[in-house]
């Protein structure tokens, strides 16, 4: 998990050859995909090994399988692993938040959602 300062830290979060995707490339990806509404199931890890049941939609066609971490709060303390997996964008949304791209065990939708840049989120990175 990191806060979104982390991820645009000038000392770079992802290694050498690799960056944390803009919103547009999440975008592009969800598009890509089937859009917003059923994109989620392509990107999702199938089963409930790591996912609580029912990890609607599941079939991570696309390989990406995307985890279940759930998030940190402000406050320190972690809620819904298992639940929902939520990925930073490099992208702001105003100063105080930032957009991420969110799973959850109930659907098989992407959720574009601005959350507060001190949450601490999961992160993707993908190749230059």
């Amino acid at each position: 998990m990191y806060n979104w300062y982390a991820v645009n830290d000038p000392r770079g979060l992802a290694p050498e050859g690799w960056h944390i995707p803009t919103d547009f490339e999440w975008q592009t990806t969800v598009t890509c995909l089937g859009g917003a509404g059923s994109a989620g199931g392509a990107m999702k890890e199938r089963g409930t090994a790591n996912w609580s049941s029912p990890n609607t939609g599941a079939d991570n066609l696309s390989g990406f399988a995307a985890m279940p971490g759930g998030f940190r709060s402000s406050n320190g303390s972690f809620a819904f692993i298992r639940d929902i997996g939520s990925y930073w964008t490099a992208s702001e949304d105003d100063s105080s938040n930032s957009w991420n791209h969110s799973f959850s065990k109930t659907n098989d939708d992407v959720l574009r959602i601005p959350s507060t840049k001190v949450f601490g989120l999961s992160v993707r990175c993908i190749r230059d």
